[in-house]
């Protein structure tokens, strides 16, 4: 009987302890992929592109078109586009863009891998290619607003119902960091 009582009393001494305690340290923030530790989610950066649109088949046909784009990361570019061409409208687009800059004789050069999927005006629409910009000004207006001017041009291919093709772009640059 006296080790049952030894026994309970020990095993007694060991949970009431542990009852009273509570969890009074805070929560462990989630912890972010890589990816989107890389973002910077004060900033504000935008690009607005109007584009000067040539589609090269059936026959050259002149457009028009506006991209703005924001910088998820340095090296990754996201946004809409809008496009009028050969009779074809793209009214909603996604686009998506890998670049990587580098300054060549003083002059920031951007070449970039782009490509788009949106709903065009009887069919999806889809587009892939390739370009570059380059950067030719800045002012920086100070408490963090800075304006950038350049242009840039590239091709793409692109498939809009049963209608594919070639085609060039090419316009000016409108950059805002704020």
């Amino acid at each position: 009987m006296k080790h049952i009582i030894v026994s309970a009393t020990l095993a007694l001494a060991c949970v009431l302890p542990a009852m009273g305690q509570t969890n009074t340290a805070p929560p462990e923030p989630p912890v972010l992929p890589p990816i989107l530790e890389a973002i910077d989610w004060g900033a504000t950066n935008w690009v607005a592109i109007p584009l000067a649109v040539v589609m090269l088949e059936p026959k050259p046909e002149l457009g028009i078109g506006l991209a703005a784009l924001y910088s998820v990361t340095p090296n990754f570019w996201g946004g809409f586009r809008i496009q009028r061409c050969g009779g074809m409208d793209v009214t909603a687009a996604v686009q998506g863009q890998l670049q990587v800059s580098k300054k060549l004789f003083g002059v920031t050069v951007t070449p970039f891998a782009e490509s788009s999927v949106g709903i065009g005006k009887s069919a999806l629409w889809g587009s892939a290619g390739v370009g570059g910009h380059v950067h030719f000004a800045t002012w920086d207006f100070g408490k963090g607003v800075v304006l950038s001017a350049g242009g840039l041009v590239g091709w793409e291919h692109y498939v809009m119902g049963s209608r594919n093709g070639n085609e060039l772009f090419a316009g000016p640059t409108i950059h805002v960091t704020f």
